[in-house]
């Protein structure tokens, strides 16, 4: 499918670089968006059904075994918040690491760079999406649920891409110059999994294991879009400046490796 990049003529200065930067990746999200309606007609209805197929069956599993929830917590609240933010950081997360993006299409002036961004702008966009539509679905047939914060909801989300982009740039970087990491980082994936709270809660979890599990930035987002479906949430547990701080470190450490590999493979 040929791709047409709609934006103007290159003009000097940031501004005008970063505004052009944008076009691309906008219409590589729009390109993705119609790869995968043309590929087959519920191409597009996939990437909104598998996340609600996921929340469904724990919900299932969580009612059958009378899980115990928090304090003015329903279990819809408990799980659809927790997918939202895992859902959000893997599937970034997992597409860097795994190097599926691993070429630019063939067009000058796209990068590697800018279809991994597209990832992820369509990966944050459509986990939003996923998330207010299954809500306000449930809440027109009756279910005693509440639309999240759209402000908060919006900065987790975030806070979540950003994540999984540089700690899959990172992993992918490091995997590059030293293969033999690569079994090591499989198991970090599964790590990540079971100590994100999509399984408990840090307020009602034994002190012991809180104190290890709070060392998952996930786990911090996942509480506060729990608090963000409802204000009266404990979040005293957690807190969001340590993700912000984490991802930060991430996305830096990532993006030097990034840059050194070009380094390396243009004196080659």
């Amino acid at each position: 499918m040929a791709l047409t990049v709609p934006f103007p003529a290159t003009r000097p200065g940031i501004l005008s670089s970063l505004i052009d930067h944008l076009f691309i990746i906008r219409a590589l999200v729009l390109r993705n968006v119609r790869v995968k309606t043309r590929r087959s007609p519920i191409g597009l209805a996939l990437e909104f059904f598998l996340p609600t197929l996921s929340c469904v069956a724990h919900y299932v599993i969580f009612w059958a075994t009378k899980k115990q929830m928090p304090p003015g917590t329903s279990l819809e609240q408990f799980i659809w918040a927790a997918f939202a933010v895992w859902l959000t950081f893997s599937h970034i997360y997992h597409t860097l690491e795994k190097q599926v993006i691993s070429k630019a299409p063939p067009i000058p002036g796209i990068t590697t760079m800018h279809v991994r961004l597209a990832h992820c702008v369509w990966n944050v966009t459509s986990k939003a999406l996923f998330l207010y539509v299954s809500v306000g679905l449930m809440m027109l047939f009756g279910d005693d649920i509440r639309l999240p914060n759209i402000p908060l909801t919006a900065l987790i989300l975030m806070l979540a891409a950003i994540l999984g982009f540089g700690l899959g740039l990172t992993i992918d970087g490091i995997c590059r110059i030293v293969p033999a990491f690569e079994p090591v980082f499989h198991v970090l994936s599964y790590v990540l999994f079971i100590t994100t709270g999509i399984y408990f809660s840090a307020v009602n979890m034994p002190a012991v294991f809180t104190k290890i599990f709070l060392y998952n930035p996930l786990l911090h987002l996942v509480e506060y879009e729990r608090h963000a479906f409802n204000a009266g949430y404990p979040i005293n547990f957690v807190s969001l400046s340590y993700p912000v701080a984490v991802g930060a470190g991430l996305l830096l450490l990532g993006l030097l490796l990034n840059r050194h590999l070009r380094y390396v493979r243009g004196h080659h």
